[in-house]
């Protein structure tokens, strides 16, 4: 499937990146007829961005910037920061140089990313923000003297965004943006007006979406969009034009009125793919032609008075039906909350079962998830709930965890799996529980919880703490209870209480858990005699993407031993 993209009209060439259902990650050079004329084979490579001239592009993985030619797609540069992760690079509308974020590894999370910049000539790297909040996907302007970005406070207990502009020839200084109460902020690409002196910004707070224009100069709001369930727009960077996409719609603007003057109708084709960095969308200088990304996976290209055609297929595409078969279902957790389930029967079952956590807080369940894919072919039922905090089943759902992250989301887990067997009548069927990420962090807590019906659990880069930025909403208020809360929801303080086998996969440049940490949780859970495996991927940080194949081949050997 293809999962981000990146469009030079000048030349008519692509920048696909795509994923397959084995984790095989390619970037592929195409043109518009959909020939590849290059591909990159890269386990880490995310947000491909061809440079202005379209002579070369960018891209990030693993902590580091890569930039390679695009005539023979060789790799010409690589940039890293000694005892930093880089990532979400966007190259000067002169080409001269990179901003892109990064954070400090030595610090254990607690100093969180600022912006920086490279400069091509000197190779040398400024730091454009320094300050304890975060900063996060910065977008140039046209001119090259401006980015915007997202700034988020670790203190605040809603983890709230808002969007900083930051000067770059006057240190330090900057304008954050205005917001209603209790609402984040969010930008995509081409956020800038054609002249630089708009903003175009999304504001959201639970089912409450509308776009806003900015007058950069004086912070005042200048264009308010309708109020809608979700929204994300930008600026034609040709004509000036509003493009304002939803699940349902896609619609361009003339300002300042709010009358569409185009709109299409996306239940007939697929809503616009978004990252972390905003929509997958594109522009032509005739006035006339947008192309996107869908969330089919499918490129599209809308002529705004003619019509919509899909011009690139999904590479590859899959009969789910032949692979396995979804049942949803809910149960009550024990203090009253309905918990989501997806169920996952594989097409041939080989009589074990696996829960499988999401990662987060936040997050919404992955139906591609490749680590779920290898389970299934192996006939594994896949059990995954949507513990509370996770995304996709309501603001409130989502919120549920406020001040329980490690706790109450840790019985949701722990529930499923008496629920599972009770349900279904199982009570002898093996079964394990996993997760990755903030979704390790919860099976770490489920493993050693007194209630745990497990079999045994692994654990897929999993965190060792609830992360820095979710601390101030997922933990207790009260200075005391936030002291305790630490303790008794620390997988290293609570490993003594772990009594199944274990398995722990873990790069050694992941910092949402440090080697020393779960090492530590290795011996304490030796110490009350349970078999316990880690894993170090030398070389790895967070994601384990470039080693998988050895993950899976740790992962199934583990299953076999302890499952029977």
């Amino acid at each position: 499937m293809y999962r981000d993209a990146d469009l030079h009209l000048a030349t008519n060439r692509l920048l696909l990146l795509y994923q397959d259902s084995d984790d095989e990650q390619i970037i592929f050079i195409k043109d518009l007829s959909d020939t590849t004329l290059a591909q990159i084979n890269d386990p880490y490579g995310q947000g491909p961005r061809w440079s202005p001239d379209g002579q070369k592009f960018a891209y990030f993985g693993n902590g580091r910037l890569y930039i390679h030619r695009t005539s023979d797609a060789q790799r010409i540069r690589t940039i890293e920061m000694p005892d930093h992760q880089a990532g979400f690079c966007e190259w000067s509308p002169s080409g001269e140089s990179l901003i892109f974020s990064a954070y400090n590894t030595t610090t254990n999370m607690k100093h969180p990313p600022n912006i920086y910049e490279y400069d091509f000539a000197d190779e040398s790297i400024t730091q454009v923000t320094d300050n304890q909040d975060v900063d996060r996907f910065p977008k140039w302007n046209h001119a090259g003297t401006h980015i915007a970005c997202h700034r988020s406070y670790q203190d605040n207990d809603q983890y709230l965004t808002q969007i900083a502009v930051v000067s770059l020839q006057q240190q330090q200084h900057e304008r954050v943006l205005s917001k209603q109460d209790g609402f984040s902020q969010r930008i995509s690409l081409n956020c800038w007006s054609p002249d630089d002196s708009q903003l175009i910004v999304t504001e959201y707070c639970k089912d409450v979406s509308r776009l806003l224009i900015y007058e950069v100069a004086t912070g005042e709001i200048v264009w308010t969009g309708e109020e809608t369930a979700a929204v994300d727009g930008c600026f034609d960077p040709y004509t000036g034009r509003v493009i304002a996409a939803t699940k349902n719609t896609l619609s361009v603007y003339e300002l300042p009125s709010q009358t569409p003057i185009a709109q299409l109708d996306l239940t007939r084709f697929a809503p616009v793919k978004t990252t972390l960095c905003g929509l997958v969308l594109f522009f032509a200088p005739d006035a006339e032609t947008i192309y996107f990304l869908g969330w089919d996976f499918r490129f599209y290209r809308w002529q705004i008075h003619h019509g919509c055609e899909v011009f690139i297929d999904q590479h590859e595409s899959i009969r789910r039906d032949t692979v396995f078969q979804r049942a949803d279902y809910s149960f009550r957790a024990s203090d009253g909350l309905d918990i989501p389930v997806q169920r996952y029967l594989p097409a041939q079952t080989n009589g074990r079962a696996i829960i499988f956590l999401e990662g987060g807080p936040h997050e919404a369940i992955n139906p591609d998830s490749a680590i779920v894919a290898q389970l299934l072919a192996a006939g594994y039922e896949v059990i995954r709930p949507a513990y509370r905090g996770c995304g996709g089943y309501g603001d409130d759902h989502a919120d549920a965890n406020r001040q329980e992250c490690g706790r109450a989301d840790v019985r949701d887990v722990v529930e499923c799996g008496i629920d599972w067997r009770q349900r279904f009548n199982k009570p002898d069927v093996p079964l394990a529980v996993s997760g990755f990420s903030y979704g390790g962090y919860l099976t770490f807590l489920a493993l050693a919880h007194p209630d745990a019906v497990w079999t045994c659990g692994i654990t897929f880069w999993g965190a060792t703490m609830v992360p820095p930025l979710h601390q101030a909403a997922g933990l207790p208020s009260d200075p005391d209870q936030h002291r305790l809360a630490l303790e008794e929801r620390s997988p290293v303080k609570q490993a003594h209480r772990i009594h199944f086998p274990l398995l722990i996969l873990h790069g050694d440049r992941d910092t949402t858990a440090k080697t020393d940490e779960v090492t530590l949780i290795r011996d304490r859970v030796r110490a009350s005699n349970m078999p316990c495996r880690l894993v170090v991927f030398e070389g790895e940080t967070h994601g384990l993407y470039g080693a998988r194949p050895k993950m899976y081949a740790e992962m199934f050997a583990f299953l076999d031993e302890h499952m029977g």
